[in-house]
């Protein structure tokens, strides 16, 4: 586990700092500002699309791969709009968050949603 953290612990803007800083320390040969803007986003989706606007970012490997993960307690999966309706409403992040990750997955748990964004790591 390279991070974790969630909302009750720190701000969304602290947890992306941190998140930074461990894969800046991590060694891991990752595009750490295309990672950060995941984070930023799949954090704002969990703020504006739960009640209680909680939730909990894990940074971590697993299997060749460097995955950010958050989990909170809404129960609806994210859907892609259509990128070309640029007219504010919003919409727009699982796109971009496709765009920058090589692999992306939303599931229910039972206690919310949790939706993840996965980059292969390069071997050195």
């Amino acid at each position: 586990m390279l991070f974790t953290t969630d909302s009750t612990c720190v701000s969304m803007t602290r947890a992306r700092q941190l998140a930074g800083t461990h894969l800046a320390e991590s060694g891991l040969r990752v595009d750490v500002e295309a990672i950060l803007i995941v984070v930023s986003e799949l954090l704002t989706n969990a703020i504006e699309h739960t009640i209680e606007q909680s939730w909990r970012l894990s940074v971590f490997t697993t299997d060749g791969t460097l995955v950010v993960e958050v989990t909170d307690s809404g129960n609806t999966l994210p859907v892609e709009r259509d990128g070309s309706r640029l007219d504010g409403s919003g919409g727009l992040g699982l796109g971009l968050i496709r765009s920058l990750c090589d692999y992306t997955e939303a599931a229910v748990t039972a206690t919310g949603k949790c939706v993840s964004a996965r980059w292969w790591i390069a071997r050195v």
